[in-house]
């Protein structure tokens, strides 16, 4: 077998490799394979690799790849580290990894680092045109842009995600399907918006949005997506939730408030109890 990779792999033309898994065998397994192929033309890499210092950066990927592929016409990413060693070694800021993209192979580039107050960090690397149809680990550091290919997003951070910064988010991502938040930090000012003369001004409109997982928020957040005075959901179709905040915000099954952006639910996923209300029911009609 290995025979045969040693003959296939310095013909190949075009690579792509995508994991949605962590992988902490990418300097050990994923780089050497890389190498061998000297033929590429078209190279596409998806990785999320954990305990990697330093971050990836445009500095490794061209002294320890790219210089391998002297054919290389193109060449997407979108590659996380995540970190969760505290050893004293100093990462790369912001600034640092963006300076570091200086190879002409490169179309423009996107990055942004976070360190977070347990000791962890995060950095994220992605090439423009963005094409993939996932991006994990938003955070309230994401810079921006437009990326209409994204159909599964996922966003968590140790900071609250305020009312504006999801409106901003629909923005970015216009054909999202499917949502994934993690935050247990309350919003600080989820009233602000509020108090607009227009009442519809600041309502945020997830207009292709089918599938949102709170499973691990604060209940802010279901507040947020459910109230009809927050936002518009006019295609969810499966929700996320722990029960007892899905019941505190609907007031037991029985709010007005929230029944349009529950009316169209047609799964729920709740681990945290077998029992419901009496209520429930008949305020999702359309469970099965």
């Amino acid at each position: 077998m290995f025979s045969i990779f040693k003959v296939i792999l310095p013909k190949l033309k075009c690579f792509s490799l995508k994991s949605y898994q962590l992988t902490f065998m990418y300097d050990n397994q994923i780089v050497p394979l890389l190498r061998r192929m000297s033929n590429l033309e078209i190279l596409t890499l998806f990785l999320i690799i954990q305990n990697r210092v330093p971050f990836i950066d445009g500095n490794h990927l061209d002294n320890e790849i790219l210089v391998y592929m002297s054919r290389l016409t193109k060449f997407d990413f979108n590659i996380r580290t995540l970190n969760g060693i505290n050893n004293g070694i100093p990462l790369q800021s912001t600034e640092d990894i963006q300076r570091s993209f200086t190879n002409n192979k490169y179309s423009k580039v996107i990055c942004w680092t976070d360190r977070f107050l347990n000791g962890t960090s995060h950095c994220n690397i992605f090439s423009l045109p963005f094409t993939m149809k996932q991006l994990d680990g938003i955070t309230n550091s994401f810079p921006g842009g437009i990326f209409p290919s994204v159909c599964y997003l996922s966003m968590l951070d140790i900071h609250p995600f305020e009312h504006e910064f999801l409106y901003f988010i629909t923005q970015a991502f216009p054909s999202m399907t499917r949502l994934r938040l993690a935050n247990m930090k309350p919003q600080l000012h989820k009233q602000k918006h509020w108090q607009s003369d227009d009442e519809h001004s600041s309502i945020v409109i997830y207009p292709n949005l089918r599938i949102l997982d709170l499973s691990d928020v604060h209940i802010d957040y279901v507040e947020e997506f459910l109230h009809d005075y927050n936002s518009r959901l006019p295609c969810l179709k499966q929700l996320q939730v722990k029960y007892e905040q899905l019941a505190i915000v609907t007031n037991n099954f029985t709010n007005d408030k929230t029944r349009e952006n529950c009316s169209h639910l047609k799964l729920i996923h709740i681990d945290d109890v077998t029992v419901y209300s009496k209520n429930f029911y008949s305020y999702f009609p359309l469970l099965v």
